[in-house]
């Protein structure tokens, strides 16, 4: 039972607010207490809405305020957020904007709109994106309270008559289909709440950043430079044959002779091998100083280029830079 107050009213009021058509989740507060908070925060808020894109850390605030004279205590909505926050006090009516920081009295059965302001994709409504907040008083006084301070002034009309058993039947079976049709709509919004969660979970695809022109020139200057390189290898190897095979030559040679000479019964002429060997060295160091002339040339050549090359590069990088 709520609290009472000297005059015999009651001071707390008892509600539920269901997000999406959920469980309602049940709070007794009265005037003074701390207002159920409702945001992403999951520290400081009562009513957690960390998936919804567009909630403000502390959203939105129901509280109770004190009771006036003989009235009794309200239970008001305080919009805290950037986005802000809608209500339509009945199904009937349409959703209209909460002004910031200010008090707007709640009736049982209104519906808070969160966020006000979205942002739609083609053939989307704000009803399709926003969080529906259902929110129903607990207790005949609070309900009748609230919901006479949320609904226009109506004249008084002619006593009504009993109305007969059929007619009563047709208001129960009415009564019924608007109860079906509320429970249809909160099970349509979860289940838009719940593809919009999945939604927001799904990993999306990374780009593949594109190669720029300046990267794609130097991809392609490596293979090059590598088959420069093994070509220079290959020359060098044939060279190297080419002397052994000439100091073969000259070996065989030398023996032929050495053997001619035996068989003449002549001693080999020492100062003929010294010569020979003389003759094959200064060769050989006259093709090195040609093979190192014609390396030192290329690699001049190469450092001119690789030295343009870099310098290029450079410029390339710096007109980017300034673009």
């Amino acid at each position: 039972m709520a609290d009472q107050d000297a005059a015999g009213g009651p001071t707390t009021i008892t509600f539920s607010v269901s997000v999406a058509g959920g469980e309602p989740k049940k709070f007794v507060r009265k005037a003074g207490d701390e207002p159920v908070r409702i945001g992403r925060d999951k520290k400081k808020c009562d009513i957690l809405l960390a998936t919804q894109t567009g909630i403000s850390a502390q959203h939105l605030e129901l509280q109770v305020m004190e009771a006036v004279g003989s009235s009794p205590p309200r239970l008001v909505a305080i919009d805290r957020s950037v986005n802000g926050s809608g209500i339509r006090p009945t199904t009937t009516s349409k959703v209209r904007r909460l002004a910031k920081d200010k008090e707007e009295a709640v009736p049982s059965g209104a519906s808070i709109q969160v966020p006000f302001k979205v942002k739609l994709a083609e053939g989307q409504k704000p009803d399709d994106v926003r969080l529906s907040l259902l929110v129903t008083l607990h207790g005949s006084s609070e309900e009748d309270a609230a919901t006479a301070e949320a609904s226009p002034p109506v004249k008084e009309a002619a006593k009504e008559k009993p109305k007969p058993a059929a007619a009563e039947k047709k208001d129960k079976a009415k009564e019924k289909e608007k109860e079906k049709a509320k429970a249809k709509e909160a099970e349509k919004a979860k289940a838009k709440s719940k593809e919009k969660q999945e939604e927001a979970k799904a990993p999306v695809p990374a780009k593949e950043a594109p190669v720029p022109p300046a990267e794609e020139e130097d991809q392609a200057k490596v293979p090059e430079a590598e088959n420069e390189k093994e070509k220079e290898k290959d020359k060098d190897k044939d060279k190297d044959t080419e002397r052994e095979k000439d100091k073969k030559d000259r070996k065989d040679k030398k023996d032929k002779k050495e053997k001619k000479e035996k068989k003449l019964g002549k001693e080999p002429a020492k100062e003929t091998e010294k010569t020979l060997e003389e003759e094959f060295w200064q060769e050989g160091d006259e093709k090195g100083e040609k093979e190192m002339g014609e390396k030192k040339d290329k690699k001049e050549k190469k450092d001119k280029k690789d030295k343009k090359e870099k310098k290029d590069k450079k410029d390339k990088k710096e007109k980017k830079d300034k673009k």
